[in-house]
């Protein structure tokens, strides 16, 4: 079905399920869409290719509406944004537990959040997972939000403390915002992500060209490098590898644009500007500590950084003040080692190694076998780094104490 501008159309909720689209007629799988929609707001079809405007309210279940933007045909299974509106979804449907139970019991590494709107949203997929989470690890199942929407914008801060990570889904969210205002969401939610540690994913159209063309436009090239620049930890191929004709090629691009732009913002003056914007955060013993770790580095030139963790926290804090020099992670805890992947600059390491009746003994292997994975690491990428010193992080934070202890050692 071709629909065109400038046309009378209605949009109405699907009652019975065989509802079929005309060209007068639109149908909805969700009522409380057509409850929540007011006169003059608009609502968009199929990534926002057509724009309907909502000229009178007809029933519970009946909106009419005006072709605003459209010139294009429509099939059915077609997204629907109504932008600037609180639409009244359930946080979890029964099919949402049911994929979160299905993942949980075949060990899923994370949980991807689609348009996470409050904090809620993120509490209410934890306690789902606790549910079906028989490991019996102190360490939880990850949670990353999408922000597709307005609503997760206004919420963000709030939902970057429930969340373990957050994405950038430039998709849907580029139809829920004005395209002119997409730029601002982005660096935003980026910079305030950076300020609390947590890694931030970039998606969506990055290298778009290259689903057809082996090479990208300049203007992606510098979208990708501003993405690392404001904060990214991860920058994402979607369409391009999915659906692509150039896959390698475009993962190849995006890895050499990235890797360029990470060597130029991890430098001593960045450092110090994070340094100003963190201080809050520099007052607590882990933010201090992981500070002057990667002065140290700098100034030091060091080869890379080693330390140990369980949960993660205090190897993000090191990684948030980008040290020009890897981070080698040395960690017992499987579900800690798989999420330390999403964080820039962090080369995380399972390792099995326990001594339960002796802890300092546990920490000195562990940061021997960091050294020696770095050393390893360094011949395997035939890196020229001489006689250069090594920064150690230890962290007593498991046990037998309650209180974090955290040491720097130069080697």
């Amino acid at each position: 079905l071709k629909y065109v501008g400038g046309k009378d159309i209605k949009v109405c909720a699907i009652i019975h399920g065989n509802e079929r689209n005309t060209l007068d007629t639109v149908y909805i799988s969700y009522q409380k869409a057509i409850a929540t929609a007011t006169v003059g707001s608009s609502i968009l079809l199929a990534d926002g290719q057509c724009v309907l405007r909502v000229t009178e309210i007809e029933s519970a279940t009946t909106l009419k509406c005006i072709t605003e933007v459209a010139d294009l045909a429509l099939s059915g299974k077609n997204n629907v944004h109504l932008p600037g509106l609180s639409i009244d979804l359930e946080v979890l449907s029964d099919k949402d537990k049911a994929d979160i139970a299905f993942g949980v019991n075949n060990g899923i590494d994370m949980v991807f959040a689609s348009f996470a709107r409050s904090a809620e949203h993120i509490v209410a997929i934890r306690d789902e997972i606790l549910i079906h989470d028989k490991s019996n690890s102190d360490i939880t199942i990850p949670i990353v939000a999408k922000i597709e929407n307005e609503e997760g914008i206004q919420n963000i801060d709030d939902i970057i403390k429930a969340a373990d990570g957050i994405m950038i889904a430039r998709g849907d969210l580029g139809v829920e915002l004005p395209v002119e205002s997409l730029f601002l969401a982005q660096k935003t939610i980026s910079a305030r992500t950076f300020i609390q540690a947590k890694p931030v994913i970039c998606a969506t159209q990055m290298l778009e060209s290259m689903t057809t063309h082996n090479r990208p436009t300049r203007a992606e090239a510098s979208d990708v490098a501003n993405a690392v620049i404001d904060g990214a930890d991860c920058v994402m191929l979607s369409g391009e590898t999915a659906a692509g004709l150039h896959p390698v090629e475009a993962t190849n691009v995006m890895k050499r644009i990235a890797t360029r732009a990470d060597t130029y913002s991890a430098s001593l003056a960045n450092f110090k500007h994070t340094l100003e914007v963190c201080n809050e955060e520099r007052s607590t013993i882990i933010g201090s500590i992981a500070s002057a770790a990667v002065l140290a580095s700098f100034e030091l030139e060091a080869t890379f950084i080693v330390t140990t963790t369980v949960s993660g926290n205090s190897v993000r804090q090191l990684a948030k003040f980008r040290p020009k020099c890897p981070i080698i992670v040395m960690c017992r805890e499987l579900r800690t080692v798989r999420a330390l992947a999403l964080t820039r600059g962090v080369i995380p390491v399972l390792a099995e190694v326990s001594y339960k009746e002796n802890w300092e003994k546990e920490f000195g292997d562990l940061i021997e076998k960091g050294i020696d994975y770095g050393r390893r690491l360094i011949d395997e990428r035939q890196l020229t780094v001489g006689r250069r010193p090594i920064v150690i992080v230890t962290n007593t934070d498991m046990k037998p104490y309650n209180r974090c202890s955290m040491t720097i050692r130069v080697l």
